[in-house]
C-alpha cells in the first residue's frame, strides 16, 4: 500500500464563474421539497396499493399535515434533530408518513425491513437487533399490529427500551 507522502501529487481543481445568487426557489431540503409540492400540487400526491389489492390516494397537502401530526408525536416522545429512529412499519403510507416525519423534524429515519415473523430465529431480525445496538438502542416505531410481537421479541433477546 502506497503511502500518501509517497503519492504523486496533483494538479488542484480551479472553478470559474460568477458566484451563486441566492433564489428563492431553490430547495435547501427534502422537507422542503414536500412543502413546495403541496403549495404548488395541492391535487396531486401518493397513490398506495395496499396488501387486500385497494389503493388509497394521499395528496401532498394531507401528507404534509399527517407527517406534521406524527412529527409532533416524535416530539412529544422525546425525539429531537439528529434523533435516529428505526423503522418497522408494514404499511406504505405508515412508512412515507414517518418519513416525511423525520425529514421535517431533522430525525434520521433508519427503515429495516420486516422480518417475517419476530418469534423465530431470522437474519432480518439479527439485522434488526445489531442496527438497534449499533446506533445506541434508539427507539423502533412500529405498525399496531406490530407492537405486541416487537415487545416480545425485546423481552426475549433483552433489549431493554
Amino acid at each position: 500500500m502506497e503511502s500518501l507522502s509517497s503519492a504523486p501529487v496533483q494538479s488542484l481543481s480551479i472553478s470559474h464563474g460568477a458566484p451563486i445568487e441566492a433564489n428563492p426557489d431553490r430547495l435547501v431540503s427534502l422537507a422542503g421539497a414536500l412543502l413546495r409540492a403541496a403549495e404548488r400540487s395541492p391535487n396531486k400526491g401518493i397513490r398506495y396499493l395496499n396488501a387486500d389489492g385497494t389503493d388509497t390516494r394521499q395528496t401532498y397537502p394531507q401528507l404534509v399535515e399527517n407527517s406534521a401530526r406524527w412529527l409532533g408525536g416524535l416530539r412529544a416522545a422525546g425525539m429531537k434533530a439528529g434523533d435516529k429512529l428505526i423503522f418497522q412499519l408494514d404499511r406504505n403510507e405508515e412508512f412515507v408518513t414517518a418519513f416525511w416525519a423525520c425529514m421535517m423534524g431533522g430525525i434520521v429515519p433508519v427503515p429495516i425491513s420486516i422480518p417475517p415473523g419476530y418469534d423465530e430465529p431470522h437474519g432480518i431480525l439479527a439485522k434488526l437487533q445489531n442496527a438497534w445496538a449499533m446506533l445506541g438502542n434508539p427507539p423502533v416505531l412500529v405498525s399496531d399490529a406490530m407492537v405486541t410481537p416487537v415487545e416480545r421479541f425485546g423481552q426475549r433477546q433483552s433489549l431493554s427500551g
